[in-house]
């Protein structure tokens, strides 16, 4: 907007003195960001797009762009709850930043142990496992062992070295893993 103001002085005498100046009022920038999906899995990206209302410099801490309008693709949220916005400042400082976008990232999670987690050479353990938010999974370990559940618990038998076993799980973003060890101990021999 913009409005002239207008100061007139007189003594009396001679003629009136008059000065006027104008005041333009710019509006800061409206900022708009919006996301290509708003709930993902983790190891998913999004593209975040904005837009200014005027010719501004934008900035934010996750795009190099400055530009007035853009995209930024390949972001990746780590956060459960997930906020990203941009801020844009026009010619003459004016500053305004865009409301909060929040992006909800599902965690996949996997777990296994052995029960127990030394045995002597010939020894049986119990291997459990479990998983959360996943797409498929396989257990795996020696001696054949092998399995593709989601959670269950199998035991491994006639173990004489030391055994790793290992789950493995795909999700809609990265895949996740998780180990657990058998050891094996000297058995108690007499002299």
């Amino acid at each position: 907007t913009t409005t002239t103001f207008t100061i007139t002085c007189r003594n009396g005498v001679g003629p009136d003195a008059t000065k006027s100046t104008t005041v333009t009022v710019h509006a800061s920038p409206v900022v708009t960001l919006t996301s290509s999906a708003y709930a993902i899995t983790l190891g998913q990206s999004v593209a975040l797009t904005w837009n200014s209302s005027v010719s501004s410099t934008c900035s934010a801490a996750w795009t190099s762009q400055t530009t007035r309008t853009g995209t930024q693709t390949g972001v990746y949220p780590t956060d459960p709850v997930s906020y990203y916005q941009i801020s844009c400042t026009d010619p003459y400082g004016g500053v305004g930043t865009s409301p909060d976008v929040r992006i909800d990232v599902t965690i996949p999670t996997v777990t296994i142990s052995a029960d127990p987690a030394r045995v002597v050479s010939g020894g049986d353990s119990d291997i459990t496992w479990d998983s959360t938010n996943v797409t498929n999974c396989n257990v795996t370990g020696p001696g054949g062992f092998s399995y593709s559940t989601k959670n269950d618990t199998k035991k491994a038998n006639n173990i004489s070295v030391r055994s790793v076993y290992t789950i493995s799980c795909t999700t809609a973003g990265s895949p996740v893993t998780d180990s657990a060890i058998v050891n094996v101990v000297p058995a108690f021999q007499e002299f």
